[in-house]
């Protein structure tokens, strides 16, 4: 199962998901899920972070049986941010949106909009989980952590997810969530009814090495990608065995 190629869009939109919390109305304890929500969002806002995340995959029903494996690293900076999957980098700064294929020295480069949400490729994501229909969504506290639990009605592409939030820092800890398995799958391949996969896939998503982040460096520095002059871009150094490509016209 390609999983990599698929799986590594869902770390923002996690995050970016807690923006939509409205869609878990006329639950008992939605204002609650709303304050936390917005906790969550100031904690990440609040102050520059780096972090670590690693992604496992199993099937539903085999969940001790991991069938694939995913680590990043994480930069965030108010609306800014920088994440690093296996080759695969992408950076959102003020002004531009820039993806990174190391593997085949690519740089896509195009105009940063301000709807992040909507113009960026965790969309699908996004409006998938913002369309379901929830069955009921929980809250479950204990002494460390406060865990959001939302389960889905049967038949659709998502089926459960769980939100673990630490107390003290308001920072994620952890999240799981069961998902169809053709979510996952790269275009093209299909893999209902391969022996090895079932319906429904579990993704488990660890947070954790947090830091402060120190940003007076090239982290969120345009020039450590690319020079402009006038209307000619040039890549920077660090990429100047890379090929370009424009991705926005009238760039």
């Amino acid at each position: 199962m390609p999983m990599k190629s698929r799986i590594s869009i869902s770390l923002l939109g996690l995050f970016m998901l807690l923006a939509f919390h409205k869609g878990w109305a006329q639950q008992n304890n939605d204002a609650e899920i709303a304050i936390l929500v917005q906790r969550m969002k100031a904690a990440y806002k609040s102050r520059p972070l780096s972090f670590d995340v690693r992604y496992t995959y199993s099937n539903e029903l085999t969940p001790n049986i991991l069938l694939d494996s995913l680590n990043g690293k994480v930069y965030m900076n108010g609306s800014d941010y920088r994440y690093q999957f296996d080759g695969t980098e992408t950076v959102h700064i003020k002004d531009y949106h820039i993806l990174i294929f190391r593997e085949d020295k690519l740089l896509y480069l195009g105009k940063a909009v301000q709807d992040t949400v909507s113009e960026s490729p965790l969309q699908q994501l996004l409006d998938a989980l913002h369309q379901q229909g929830i069955r009921s969504c929980d809250l479950i506290r204990d002494k460390q952590y406060t865990t959001i639990r939302m389960i889905f009605q049967e038949g659709l592409l998502y089926r459960r997810l769980e939100m673990r939030v630490e107390n003290n820092s308001g920072l994620l800890s952890q999240v799981k969530y069961l998902v169809k398995t053709s979510m996952l799958a790269s275009p093209g391949t299909n893999p209902d009814g391969q022996k090895d996969y079932e319906e429904y896939a579990s993704v488990v998503a660890d947070f954790y090495h947090y830091q402060l982040l120190l940003v007076g460096n090239t982290l969120f520095d345009e020039h450590h990608f690319f020079v402009r002059s006038g209307n000619m871009v040039s890549l920077a150094p660090a990429y100047k065995d890379y090929k370009i490509f424009i991705a926005t016209p009238n760039f």
